[in-house]
């Protein structure tokens, strides 16, 4: 799989763009969602960055805590081994929205999760 790829002068939250996604990029499958979807009993790398402070990826439940560095491109490994759903938050005091940086983790069935793939294409085609 190809990433689209990104540049700080491409960020733009008040227009749908907090990732910085080059907008002329070919790769028009990134998937863009509010919550984190993965399957059951399969390796996950998370590759995350910060655009502007230190800030920390933690879910509780499954033992996970990794800061994440402005500049850095940080990889993360786990294989989630219980569907479920499961807070995450950022556990580093980042700034005044510190309070508003939570989402969730959900672990799927593979069927579900090939579902939940399909949906977001379809969405993304629009």
């Amino acid at each position: 799989d190809q990433f689209a790829p990104t540049a700080t002068k491409y960020y733009n939250d008040s227009y749908g763009n907090p990732f910085g996604i080059n907008p002329d990029s070919k790769d028009k499958d990134d998937i863009v969602s509010p919550v984190l979807v993965v399957p059951v009993d399969r390796e996950i790398e998370l590759r995350m960055q910060s655009k502007d402070v230190i800030h920390s990826f933690y879910v509780r439940e499954l033992r996970i805590k990794q800061d994440i560095v402005p500049g850095m491109i940080i990889p993360l490994h786990f294989t989630p081994l219980k569907i479920g759903k499961y807070e995450l938050l950022c556990a580093q005091l980042c700034g005044m929205g510190h309070n508003r940086m939570h989402s969730y983790l959900e672990v799927v069935s593979e069927a579900d999760f090939q579902k939940w793939l399909k949906q977001q294409e379809a969405e993304n085609q629009q």
